[in-house]
């Protein structure tokens, strides 16, 4: 199974998401702060990095550079508020795996895994 390492503001969605992909045997990683989450994926190197898109004090260019340079085979997936994301000239969006839509359904993340 997969280590997760899930990064949101959200203290119930960071709740939620520990609960479902543990209850599918995945290891779970989370916190609410970007520059924790870079010291906490080289202690833990996840397989898959499930970010807040536009984090406060990190871009998300800066997010998949650290990733890709800590561990190449690492998936990013972005989880983003549909009444927020423009990705009209969002270079910072290039490199990440996946991009899903708060809310998210977990199936959606799940098959991905």
């Amino acid at each position: 199974m997969a280590k997760i390492l899930f990064i949101d503001r959200s203290a119930s969605l960071r709740e939620i998401a520990t609960m479902l992909f543990q209850s599918y045997g995945h290891e779970t990683i989370v916190t609410n702060d970007p520059v924790e989450a870079l010291k906490l994926f080289e202690d833990h190197q996840p397989q898959i990095v499930v970010a807040e898109y536009k984090l406060p004090r990190i871009t998300d260019l800066c997010l998949k550079s650290a990733v890709n340079k800590m561990r190449q085979k690492s998936k990013i997936f972005l989880l983003v508020d549909g009444n927020v994301f423009s990705p009209q000239g969002e270079s910072s969006l290039h490199g990440v795996d996946m991009i899903f839509g708060k809310p998210f359904q977990p199936a959606d993340i799940l098959k991905h895994l």
